[in-house]
C-alpha cells in the first residue's frame, strides 16, 4: 500500500532496497529510526512435528 502512496511501511531495508533506489518508496521519519542494529528473537512455545502446519508454512 505504501508503494501506492496510501500509508507508511515499516520494512527491512534490504527487502525494499530496489524500491528505495527507484524512488517507488522513500524514507520518512529517518531521524527517529534506530541507529544501532536491532535483533529480535522469537521463542516458540512448542516444536512442530513433521507435516504439521507451522505459522502458515508447511514442514517438509
Amino acid at each position: 500500500m505504501a508503494k501506492l502512496g496510501l500509508g507508511l511501511a515499516y520494512a527491512f531495508e534490504p527487502m525494499v532496497m530496489e524500491e528505495l533506489r527507484s524512488g517507488q518508496l522513500q524514507r520518512v521519519l529517518e531521524p527517529y529510526a534506530p541507529t544501532v542494529p536491532v535483533l529480535l528473537f522469537v521463542r516458540r512455545r512448542r516444536r512442530a512435528r513433521a507435516g504439521e502446519s507451522c505459522g502458515g508454512l508447511q514442514a517438509r
